[in-house]
């Protein structure tokens, strides 16, 4: 099978969204599949490099780090009509999506897509007032989502949030595999090494946040949250790993409450050396109700790390209370919980034993064979429609009736 991946959003940033596709293509690829990407530059020019296509690309002006496509490249285009891909995958619903709907009428294919992102908690970046906002998404998504044979949502959380945009398209839930085997636990000479390099002291207690640093992430409330703690409990320290556009107002924050001691960032790290550093951590916390499926949880989950996080319908069946960790509503049930686990030795090896457990449930191949079983299916009504159609189609005027649109809409 020949897949077409179709993004916005590729290697120029380090999110879920790009940490899903790297599993998609890595694991099709091994089932023998013929994947390639298409996605945009980091600037104006055009290029092709292995299997992607990076298209040149211009900054979208109202979100960090956003770019959109002026035009596809004809080179590029070429290529890929050329290639003749079976399917599309389309992981973003602006630029990509939009150069994904021209191939697909080109070579009549089917386009699959996955909704990755809630789009409510960035509205503000864009549009004034709320139900300018909801309503501008709801017109938009709807016509964009009906052009597309099937949406995987990675939660119900996504599923209920599409439900809302009332799409005629089928949904899928597919959560997102990240796991292989899990990681090996590095040694306490290891854990030393990168504590001395990240100016974490040998003899505190580290509570741990990665992810991309913006402010829909919700990384200002843990400091707030901490900023008492910090300075009564000297045992503790707060790691944030990750890079992005609210990195300097974060910082700002902690110089201005003297906190440069207590809260360590090490800024954006490569994707292959976060298991080691998920493994200094005592306890991962999230503050984020923007996520569609969190998959940083999953990852502190494989590296054994006890979880705390604001409860979000998107980890409901990742974080187990009182089983992997607890969920907090507020400032004083987050203090609360992160004495109870920090304090309890038995209980932080509990939480952090069964952490392991549940990231099982998330395995790579899992999520790959159930993408896999999507594009088969998606292949075989596409088969089913086009022999419907004909069987349909009016020989002398080469159109449908409106009976005939109406039966055949209700047989498929």
């Amino acid at each position: 099978m020949k897949v077409l991946i179709a993004s916005d959003v590729y290697h120029s940033q380090v999110n879920g969204v790009v940490t899903s596709i790297d599993i998609l293509v890595r694991e099709l690829e091994s089932y023998g599949h013929e994947v390639r990407i298409l996605t945009l530059s980091s600037n104006r020019s055009s290029y092709i490099e292995d299997n992607v296509y990076y298209n040149g690309s211009i900054s979208a002006g109202f979100y960090p780090d956003m770019r959109m496509f002026p035009k596809l490249n004809n080179n590029i285009k070429k290529e890929i009509l050329e290639w003749g891909p079976d399917l599309i995958h389309t992981q973003s619903e602006f630029s990509a999506f939009l150069f994904a709907d021209y191939i697909s009428k080109k070579l009549d294919i089917p386009i699959v897509h996955t909704y990755h992102t809630l789009y409510q908690y960035y509205l503000g970046y864009v549009l004034p007032g709320k139900k300018l906002g909801d309503f501008a998404v709801r017109k938009y998504f709807h016509r964009v989502l009906n052009k597309t044979s099937c949406v995987i949502a990675p939660t119900e959380k996504v599923r209920e949030c599409l439900d809302e945009y009332k799409i005629d398209t089928q949904i899928q839930v597919v959560p997102t595999g990240i796991v292989g085997n899990l990681p090996d636990k590095i040694s306490e000479e290891r854990k030393k090494e990168l504590k001395l390099k990240y100016h974490l002291s040998l003899d505190k207690k580290i509570v741990l946040t990665v992810g991309r640093l913006a402010k829909e992430k919700n990384i200002q409330e843990l400091i707030f949250y901490m900023e008492e703690l910090l300075v009564a409990e000297k045992e503790l320290q707060f790691l944030i790993v990750g890079g992005g556009p609210y990195y300097k107002e974060l910082e700002m924050l902690v110089q201005k409450n003297n906190m440069e001691k207590s809260v360590i960032f090490t800024g954006m790290l490569p994707h292959e050396d976060l298991d080691e550093i998920y493994q200094l951590g005592d306890l991962f916390v999230s503050a984020s109700i923007s996520e569609t499926q969190g998959l940083t949880v999953l990852e502190a989950m494989t590296n054994g790390l006890p979880l705390l996080c604001r409860e979000d319908k998107s980890l409901s069946n990742t974080l187990l209370p009182e089983k992997n960790g607890l969920f907090y509503h507020d400032k004083v049930s987050f203090l609360e919980s992160l004495h109870r686990i920090l304090k309890d030795k038995n209980l932080q090896t509990a939480y952090s034993e069964q952490s392991r457990i549940t990231a099982l449930e998330y395995s790579m191949t899992a999520f790959a064979g159930k993408i896999e079983d999507i594009y088969r299916e998606t292949l075989e009504n596409q088969v089913k429609y086009k022999n419907m159609k004909e069987d349909y189609l009016d020989v002398e005027t080469g159109k449908l009736s409106f009976s005939q649109i109406y039966t055949f809409h209700k047989v498929s």
